[in-house]
């Protein structure tokens, strides 16, 4: 029988996928600049083929693939958001589905705060600076830089206590600049294995500072069996 991971329902910051053995796909993204490396997401996707248990959403944005992810059946999706007015405009939605819990935290390698760079492109906004994306964005502008709550990677999955070969379980990384950092970070935790699925956007050049390309991270993926 597999077993189900369900968070504790008093963690403080909530309002209420090992890469796939075998398979990795990699097609253009819709955002410019950047590839989608693709394990199993949605419903939809012709490579998922058993309903998921739990969604770890890491910069979850607007989360417009909400109801996708309600649609996959997981019993526990959680959504991590740095950003405060966008996690104010998802905190209804959220509240509307028991399974959904909510962290209005941004993620790095320690607990304590980070600074959050919001651009006028939100799809560029980072605990990192957009370096390497004004030469494809010239009309790029910070808007401010602010101060956010921060968790651990490690920590804001122990509630989770996700276990390898113990239920199905999606990664989703939008954490523009720290796609390594959150794999590693995971891996080193002892956690990444526990995620059979792993989706995440990254840009074919590094676009912000002290990220890696694309090319990197898949190989350090592989090289992680």
């Amino acid at each position: 029988m597999v077993r189900k991971a369900h968070p504790e329902r008093n963690h403080p910051s909530a309002f209420r996928p090992e890469p796939v053995e075998g398979h990795c796909s990699a097609f253009p993204s819709p955002k410019p600049n950047r590839f989608c490396t693709q394990m199993p997401s949605t419903p939809n996707s012709p490579l998922l083929t058993t309903p998921l248990d739990t969604i770890v959403h890491l910069g979850a944005g607007p989360c417009t693939e909400l109801d996708d992810h309600l649609a996959s059946g997981a019993s526990t999706i959680w959504l991590v958001e740095a950003d405060p007015r966008v996690g104010n405009a998802l905190t209804a939605r959220a509240r509307a589905h028991e399974q959904v819990y909510l962290h209005p935290l941004a993620v790095a390698n320690a607990s304590g705060e980070a600074t959050l760079h919001r651009y006028n492109l939100p799809e560029a906004n980072s605990l990192s600076p957009a370096t390497g994306l004004q030469s494809l964005f010239p009309g790029l502008r910070l808007l401010e830089q602010l101060t956010v709550p921060a968790v651990a990677y490690a920590e804001l999955l122990q509630p989770l206590n996700l276990q390898p070969d113990a239920g199905d379980h999606l990664l989703v990384i939008e954490l523009p600049g720290q796609e390594l950092q959150a794999l590693q970070a995971l891996q080193q935790a002892g956690q990444l294995p526990a995620f059979k699925h792993i989706l995440f956007h990254c840009g074919r050049e590094p676009l912000h500072a002290d990220s890696a390309p694309a090319e990197t991270v898949l190989r350090w993926l592989k090289e992680q069996g």
